[in-house]
C-alpha cells in the first residue's frame, strides 16, 4: 500500500528482511549493553524477521520462547499492517 510499484515493494521487503534480522540483533545487543537490563534481549522476538526465524526453527533452545510465540507475533503484525493498509486504501479510494 505504501509503495505503489510491485517490484519496488518486493525488493524493499526482501532487503528489509535480510538486513533487518542483523540490524535488530545488533541494535538489541547494544541497547542491552548500554542500559544493562536483561528483559531488553527479549524485545528482538517482537520483530517479524526474528519471529519468523523463531517460528521455522522448530527447536526449543534455552533462552528462546517456543516456536508458536513467533507464529503469534507474525499473526499480530499481519493484523496490524492489514488494518493500516485497509485504512490507507479506503482513504485513497474515490467513491
Amino acid at each position: 500500500v505504501l509503495i505503489r510499484s510491485q517490484i519496488g515493494a518486493t525488493i524493499t521487503a526482501a532487503v528489509l528482511y535480510l538486513i533487518g534480522t542483523t540490524a535488530v540483533t545488533i541494535g538489541v545487543f547494544f541497547l542491552q549493553e548500554w542500559l544493562e537490563y536483561e528483559w531488553i534481549d527479549e524485545l528482538q522476538y517482537a520483530f517479524p524477521s526474528v519471529a519468523s526465524g523463531l517460528m521455522v526453527s522448530g527447536a526449543s533452545l534455552p533462552g528462546q520462547p517456543p516456536y508458536w510465540v513467533g507464529a503469534l507475533i507474525l499473526v499480530g503484525w499481519a493484523v496490524v499492517t492489514g488494518v493500516i493498509g485497509t485504512m490507507i486504501t479506503r482513504r485513497r479510494d474515490i467513491s
